[in-house]
């Protein structure tokens, strides 16, 4: 996210004269003039790994834009808050919290949160929403998971695999 990269391919994410690419939920109706102020989680994407994106994944089943944004900042984290508690600290709800928040000492981050100023709404007409699978991982597809948390079978320089299963990108 910080690097600007594509969240599926991790390539340069798709930029023109209207921003950098991103993909989100359709959430025009949560106030007047969305998307200004928008904050969000989700990376931005090369055009290519959009329209993948817009197929394979479930969230964006309901409805999906794709804002352009011409200029951005990651400003906050998205996690659960912890508050003292009389034996052990007890989680509160899920929140974002800026970066300039003393609370955030208290927040496990799940994810990143990244302002997107002028934005420009991408017309998504032709683009399907029927489900298939998603695109394989840059440099080959990673299918074998006991063998990559065994350490059996290294990812070659430059694969991204996925973070939730405690892989890392590997550099050279």
């Amino acid at each position: 996210m910080r690097n600007l990269l594509c969240q599926v391919c991790a390539g340069p994410a798709g930029r023109d004269e209207r921003g950098v690419l991103y993909l989100t939920d359709d959430r025009r109706g949560d106030w007047p003039d969305w998307p200004k102020r928008l904050l969000i989680t989700h990376p931005q994407l090369c055009l290519p790994c959009a329209a993948r994106a817009v197929r394979a994944c479930p969230h964006l089943l309901s409805g999906h834009v794709a804002p352009r944004s011409t200029a951005s900042e990651i400003c906050a984290i998205h996690g659960r808050p912890y508050r003292p508690g009389p034996l052990l600290p007890v989680p509160g709800e899920k929140a974002i919290v800026p970066y300039d928040d003393p609370a955030i000492r208290y927040v496990p981050a799940g994810q990143l949160v990244r302002s997107l100023h002028g934005c420009t709404l991408l017309d998504f007409k032709g683009w399907t929403r029927a489900r298939s699978p998603p695109p394989p991982f840059r440099g080959g597809d990673l299918r074998d998971e006991d063998a990559m948390k065994s350490g059996t079978l290294q990812p070659a320089v430059g694969w991204s695999v996925p973070m939730s299963t405690g892989w890392r990108r590997v550099s050279p």
